[in-house]
């Protein structure tokens, strides 16, 4: 299911995607850069929309030394994180309840398999508190605020925000400042943290988790000179499968250097390794980057490339 929480329904992307979509392809040969673009594009141009898309109450002590915000884990420590929208809510009473279908469009009457929203109304701070709900009346949300009780998309939630599944599990937290500066952090199936991003005004940060050790790590950094970017890969016994690196100077022009290792450790230079260990920890990050955020799996190979077409 679609959740509107966790896709754009207009794909605006920042300039940030052209750099990660470059990244590791730049000094090979024109036919691999083709076959590297494919495997490439559609990961990044998904996390690049989440992150276009996301937006979250200026907060100058959180952001402002870069350093990424603390996020609860779990329904009691959000809601302990959160009292004080708790208590604002009980003072008050329900200004109106907006309804949206399964698409997330608005309905003027209660959908079956749609979701609802209690908002009540527009708060001294110039936001309005909301709470979301399935159609059967579960919750979807916590309270949050947001700029405009008629969105449904989280490009409008400010502050906290928690994301229920439709089995009452916490599926996502997130902390939303602008939509350049947010963070937040994924659950997958077995309850477990899966995923996290953390964007401030000069770094974007992607990290993906297994069983409670990270195995892939995207970081982006922006100076006034140029950008970094690199990606890590790390096979579930810890060991390292990938890094890459590429460096964009303004005047200098552009570097990209990557190296893979065998599970055991062994270098294999800037050749993926054929083995069955790489492949699957190829095919984990899909699942995971599936489970977060509804991102469609990715060909791996030409043939899987043709075969798709």
């Amino acid at each position: 299911m679609r959740r509107r929480w966790e896709l754009c329904k207009g794909l605006g992307l920042p300039a940030t995607a052209q750099n990660k979509v470059a990244l590791f392809i730049t000094n090979k040969p024109a036919e691999q850069r083709n076959t590297d673009m494919k495997k490439i594009l559609l990961p990044v141009l998904a996390a690049l929309a989440l992150g276009a898309c996301q937006t979250i109450p200026t907060n100058n002590d959180v952001f402002a030394t870069n350093h990424t915000v603390s996020l609860p884990q779990t329904e009691a420590e959000f809601l302990k994180r959160t009292a004080h929208l708790q208590q604002a809510a009980k003072g008050q009473s329900v200004k109106e309840i907006i309804y949206f279908d399964e698409n997330f469009d608005l309905s003027e009457t209660p959908v079956d398999k749609g979701y609802f929203r209690k908002s009540y109304g527009l708060q001294s701070n110039g936001l309005y508190l909301a709470q979301d709900f399935f159609a059967d009346g579960r919750k979807q949300t916590d309270l949050f605020y947001v700029t405009n009780a008629n969105y449904p998309d989280s490009a409008h939630a400010r502050g906290h925000l928690s994301i229920y599944n439709d089995q009452g599990k916490l599926s996502s937290v997130q902390y939303v400042i602008s939509d350049s500066r947010y963070s937040r952090i994924d659950f997958c199936k077995n309850g477990e943290l899966c995923a996290e991003q953390h964007f401030t005004e000069n770094t974007e940060k992607e990290a993906l988790y297994l069983n409670g050790k990270k195995i892939d790590e995207w970081l982006v950094t922006r100076k006034s000179t140029g950008t970094e970017s690199s990606r890590k890969l790390w096979y579930p016994n810890g060991k390292q499968a990938y890094y890459g690196l590429t460096t964009v100077d303004y005047e200098e022009g552009q570097d990209s250097k990557e190296e893979y290792w065998l599970e055991d450790g062994t270098s294999t230079g800037d050749k993926k390794p054929d083995s069955e260990a790489f492949r699957s920890l190829e095919n984990t990050i899909v699942d995971i980057e599936r489970q977060a955020y509804d991102r469609q799996p990715m060909e791996t190979t030409d043939e899987n490339s043709e075969t798709a077409n």
